[in-house]
């Protein structure tokens, strides 16, 4: 056995940048073999379709006798020497930071905090997050597969399902993984470039973050990421990718389209800033 099998599931196309980007480095593999599969037997963009694709691409890989399977999305571009340091990385499934592109803006990486659930996004945990960026590879509980790499052994052990809940199979596949005691790692030397085509935007994890305005839903005094924030019903308030995610969660506030980005200084990590239009938060 040797090389793996670099998989790109699409319902679109490939983006130029993502296929230059990966093209660069095929080599870097001995063995790597890049397959593309465009089809979709759901009305696309039907989640369904990628649990077909995942379980087609986990026979790919036993049948071809490789090492592993690493997923590479049609949206997101590797950085440089990506793909050999990424087979290089130990772990049983290993992930890469990518930024959320729907939502709260987060990383895609998720918080270990046992083998029974999968946590939240290390984006809600400052502290930490800088431990693992100083860390440089850092256990996880998982989640997307924007470049990820899935090694034989775990392929042989189980294959990808989805949840109707959450119309999608990454999450239930790191749920399984747990569960079965594998470990998953994130190498955040490794980050990944998420293009999202519909806002022409390209989020990068280390170097902005999102802030969006949000309109407050109910008066309250909350915490979010770890922050007191004091809620008045109307006002309109700037919120980080963490806090937003809390507070949308339990519906004290509500998106307004309109955004704003700010620089993050890199050895800083999140910074964790609240804004009320035309009235201070208490």
């Amino acid at each position: 056995m040797a090389g793996v099998l670099v998989f790109t599931p699409t319902w679109r196309g490939v983006d130029p940048d993502v296929q230059a980007a990966l093209v660069a480095q095929l080599d870097d593999v001995p063995g790597a073999e890049w397959v593309i599969d465009d089809r979709n037997p759901y009305p696309a963009p039907d989640y369904r379709n990628i649990r077909v694709k995942m379980q087609d691409a986990r026979l790919r890989t036993l049948a071809g006798q490789f090492d592993g399977l690493v997923t590479v999305d049609a949206d997101c571009i590797i950085p440089p020497d990506g793909l050999r340091a990424l087979v290089a990385t130990t772990g049983d499934v290993v992930y890469t930071p990518t930024m959320i592109r729907h939502g709260a803006r987060l990383l895609s990486l998720w918080q270990y905090c046992g083998d029974r659930n999968v946590g939240m996004s290390l984006s809600n945990y400052p502290d930490e997050l800088a431990a693992a960026r100083a860390a440089g590879v850092w256990r996880v509980s998982g989640i997307g597969w924007s470049f990820t790499l899935i090694r034989r052994h775990v392929l042989e052990a189980l294959d990808f399902r989805d949840d109707n809940d959450r119309q999608a199979c990454d999450v239930p596949f790191a749920e399984d993984a747990l569960r079965a005691g594998f470990v998953s790692m994130a190498n955040l030397t490794l980050p990944v470039v998420h293009i999202d085509a519909d806002r022409g935007e390209r989020l990068a994890p280390w170097e902005a973050t999102m802030q969006r305005e949000y309109v407050v839903l109910e008066t309250v005094n909350a915490v979010a990421a770890g922050r007191f924030v004091a809620l008045v019903a109307g006002d309109v308030v700037t919120l980080t990718d963490a806090e937003a995610a809390d507070l949308v969660c339990v519906g004290y506030v509500a998106e307004r389209q309109a955004e704003i980005e700010m620089a993050v200084d890199e050895g800083a990590g999140v910074e964790h800033a609240v804004s009320r239009k035309r009235r201070k938060a208490k």
